[in-house]
C-alpha cells in the first residue's frame, strides 16, 4: 500500500513539474520582449544609483601633518594621549621596562612588586593600546608618542649589543646615562 501511494506521488509530482515548466516556456515566449525590457530597466536603475552615489558622495581629503621633534632633547611622553588611552603613570613605567627588553621577573624586581601585579598591569597596557604581544604594544607605545621612537630616554639608560662572543652568544650591556661620550665604547660598557 505505501509503496502505491509512493508511487502515485512521484508520478504526480514530475507531471506537476512537466506543466509548470511548459507553463514557464509559454509565458517566456509570449512575453520575451517585456522580460528582456524589464532586465534592461533594472540594471541601468542600479548603474544610475551606484552611478550617482558615486558622484554626490563627499570626497575624503586626507591630511598629512608633520609634527617636528626635537633630535637633541630628552624625550617627553605626550601626557595628552596618555590620558586619553587612560593608561596610569605606572603602566606607562611597565611599558617603557617592556620597551627595554625586560621580562616580568625583571621587572617585578625592579619596581619591587610581584609578577602577578606586572602581568596585570601589562595586561590592562594591551588592551588598552589594542595590542596582543608585547612587541606590539612596545609599537603602538612608539606611534601614541608614549615611548620615544629611536634612542631611548636618558632615565632609562641606552642598551647596546656587544660583538659576539664564542662560545656566550651576544651579550647585552647597559649604557650608563652619566658616562661621557669619550668613555662610552665597548671596553667600558657596563654588564646588566
Amino acid at each position: 500500500m505505501k509503496r502505491h501511494v509512493l508511487m502515485y506521488g512521484l508520478i504526480g509530482g514530475i507531471l506537476i513539474a512537466l506543466l509548470q515548466w511548459t507553463e514557464y516556456q509559454f509565458l517566456v515566449v509570449e512575453h520575451s520582449i517585456e522580460i528582456d525590457g524589464g532586465l534592461i530597466a533594472a540594471t541601468f536603475a542600479v548603474l544610475g544609483i551606484w552611478l550617482g552615489l558615486k558622484l554626490t558622495a563627499k570626497r575624503q581629503t586626507i591630511v598629512v601633518r608633520e609634527i617636528p621633534v626635537p633630535a637633541d632633547g630628552p624625550f617627553i611622553p605626550d601626557e595628552r594621549r596618555r590620558e586619553n588611552l587612560h593608561i596610569t603613570r605606572r603602566e606607562l613605567e611597565i611599558l617603557e621596562l617592556i620597551a627595554q627588553g625586560l621580562s616580568n621577573r625583571e621587572i617585578a624586581e625592579r619596581l619591587f612588586v610581584s609578577e602577578s601585579t606586572v602581568r596585570t598591569h601589562s595586561s590592562r597596557v594591551f588592551d588598552k593600546l589594542g595590542a596582543r604581544r608585547r612587541t606590539q604594544a612596545v609599537q603602538f607605545g612608539k606611534e601614541f608618542g608614549l615611548l620615544p621612537s629611536r634612542g631611548s630616554c636618558p632615565q632609562l639608560g641606552r642598551a647596546a649589543i656587544s660583538k659576539f662572543k664564542a662560545g656566550r652568544g651576544p651579550s647585552i650591556f647597559l649604557v650608563s646615562p652619566w658616562q661621557t661620550k669619550s668613555s662610552r665604547n665597548s671596553d667600558t660598557l657596563i654588564p646588566s
